[in-house]
């Protein structure tokens, strides 16, 4: 299978999936409609006076789909809304700082060169280029608001642990991500999981609702005339909710395993020298910190990385495939060994050991003098 044939599998797949995504958030709607003619029919049965009257299950299982579809659809769009009003306050909300030309370190000089490159081989306006100074692992990632806002971001690890060549690499990953519209992709799948995720927490809340004010805490007693259903609805929801975001982190995890490997043999296409992105990966995993991300808050984005940012419980949620998977699929004759990164001895030691490689060079640049 070649390269391009590879390419149009992966689209493939990751439609179907996103119609199986469709597929269970209807599957969320028609429960708790079932759960709603449930009540309904409690009420009826408990209270002899209502045997005579008709019994409207229809018109309660369409209420209680259309609340669960009205959950998901406002929260995914305040989620994508919040997602899209820019990439500048997204990025410094994560910590990122935006590199500009003027007054640059000499690796961030040559960050810019390898965008700017990438982007003219791609055919695409130059993206703007973030860096996450308090992160020494090694990843990068791709956003984007809409098609005239995107930026690329690099970890401080990326930034100064990988060669030129290596670079490149990593850096056509990321373009590709934009010339495939895989960032709206994920994206959307970042927004929908968190809209799935929304009905638990309503659901939690039901069964115990807290004050909203940061200076009353406990129960909240306006909840107590409607307390017993509220919380029966709670744990409905609680349960539906919590197997709904389960679906959707097994279902994006997938895609993002799929649309990896797309951006794998997108980086072999633009820079024409995969072994640069072997090089690059296998740095990755003889790096002792690999692709690791310390802030939280980058957690959510997780499939949008380069690398897999956290290691999860079960490989299932893994966001990213395996790394050796992924240098296999590029170069079948590699010999399964991990490049041993010069930075495992920056951090026994503490101190720079390269120092004098120039930015324009195939070799690790000096890290900027720390304090």
């Amino acid at each position: 299978m070649d390269i391009f044939d590879r390419q149009r599998e992966m689209l493939r797949s990751s439609h179907q999936l996103l119609l199986w995504y469709v597929l269970i958030a209807g599957i969320l709607a028609a429960s708790l409609g079932g759960t709603a003619v449930a009540l309904v029919s409690y009420a009826q049965w408990s209270r002899p006076a209502f045997h005579a009257q008709p019994q409207h299950y229809e018109w309660a299982f369409a209420i209680g789909a259309l609340a669960a579809l009205l959950s998901l659809v406002i929260t995914t769009c305040i989620e994508l809304r919040r997602l899209r009003h820019g990439i500048d306050p997204l990025l410094t909300r994560l910590g990122g700082r935006r590199v500009v030309a003027e007054g640059a370190h000499p690796a961030e000089r040559r960050v810019l060169n390898v965008v700017e490159e990438m982007a003219l081989a791609a055919e695409i306006p130059v993206p703007s280029i973030f860096v996450l100074v308090d992160e020494p692992g090694i990843n990068s990632c791709a956003l984007a608001s809409h098609a005239l806002d995107v930026a690329i971001c690099v970890t401080q690890g990326c930034l100064y642990r990988l060669s030129r060549s290596e670079l490149q690499a990593v850096i056509a990953h990321g373009i590709s991500d934009v010339l495939h519209r895989d960032l709206r992709l994920r994206i959307r799948l970042v927004a929908l999981i968190g809209g799935l995720q929304s009905i638990s927490s309503v659901g939690w809340y039901l069964i115990y609702p807290r004050w909203r004010d940061k200076e009353k805490t406990g129960f909240n007693p306006l909840f107590l005339p409607f307390y017993p259903l509220s919380a029966v609805v709670g744990f409905d929801l609680l349960v539906t909710g919590s197997l709904g975001y389960l679906c959707g982190e097994l279902l994006g995890a997938a895609v993002a395993r799929r649309r990896t490997m797309l951006g794998d043999a997108a980086a072999c296409q633009f820079t024409r020298d995969p072994g640069s992105l072997v090089a690059a990966l296998a740095k990755v995993g003889g790096f002792v910190l690999g692709s690791r991300l310390l802030a939280p808050g980058l957690v959510p984005f997780r499939h949008l990385f380069f690398c897999r940012v956290t290691f999860p419980a079960l490989p299932i949620f893994d966001s990213h495939p395996d790394l050796a998977q992924r240098i296999l699929a590029v170069d079948p004759s590699w010999n399964r060994c991990f490049l041993p990164s010069r930075i495992n001895a920056w951090l026994a030691e503490g101190s720079v050991t390269t120092a004098g490689a120039t930015p324009t060079g195939d070799a690790e640049p000096a890290r900027p003098p720390s304090g």
